[in-house]
């Protein structure tokens, strides 16, 4: 649920501290990721304008994310009307947003069954040139984490083709079983597993 402490991170340029919770460590902002999940899980009704800390933005079109769990929702920039949304969708998307140069105030209403208006706003500086302040230098002396898919070249990706009369990643353990060479095998190396009573799904 929060951010926490762990000494060997080094995330979002601050050391000791894992980012992966929807709320601060401090417990003083709610990230995006906390109103989807509200969008989703809640019945209180709400409207969220996502990306707001996302300030300055050197594009002039800009997809704008609503998260909320009303079906009825109308998107604003300034006093004009650039959407309206009549789903169930808990992630809506305002594509290619025209922002003017300087402050853009963007505006979202969602309507209950009763007419109520639920309302939420931020500001997006449309800036010449990107913000720094957003970017965050890899260090490159660090090898203790990675992305695995880093290590290799990817570039020329082909279709696996799936032999007849063998097996793979497609097949159950109850596949396997139904070969008694294909059951040796499994049980050589995953004896331990096959004893759990869910090992065979």
């Amino acid at each position: 649920m929060f951010d926490f402490g762990s000494d060997n991170r080094d995330e979002g340029g601050v050391q000791g501290l894992n980012i992966k919770g929807l709320v601060t460590i401090d417990r003083k902002l709610k990230k995006d990721a906390f109103y989807l999940y509200k969008s989703h899980w809640s019945n209180i009704p709400f409207v969220y304008l996502a990306g707001r800390r996302f300030v300055n933005r050197h594009k002039e079109f800009n997809d704008i994310v609503v998260l909320s769990n009303l079906s009825d929702i109308k998107k604003f920039v300034g006093e004009e009307t650039v959407d309206h949304f009549t789903n169930n969708k808990a992630f809506k998307v305002v594509k290619v947003v025209k922002l003017s140069p300087g402050e853009n105030l963007l505006r979202v209403e969602g309507y209950d069954k009763d007419g109520n208006i639920y309302r939420d706003e931020m500001v997006l500086n449309f800036v010449n040139e990107k913000d720094q302040n957003y970017i965050i230098e890899k260090n490159q002396e660090e090898e203790n984490a990675f992305n695995w898919f880093e290590k290799y070249d990817l570039t020329n990706v082909q279709e696996v083709t799936l032999k007849e009369g063998y097996y793979s990643t497609f097949d159950i353990t109850n596949d396997l079983y139904e070969n008694e060479e294909a059951k040796a095998v499994f049980m050589k190396y995953f004896a331990d597993i096959a004893k759990h009573p869910d090992s065979r799904q």
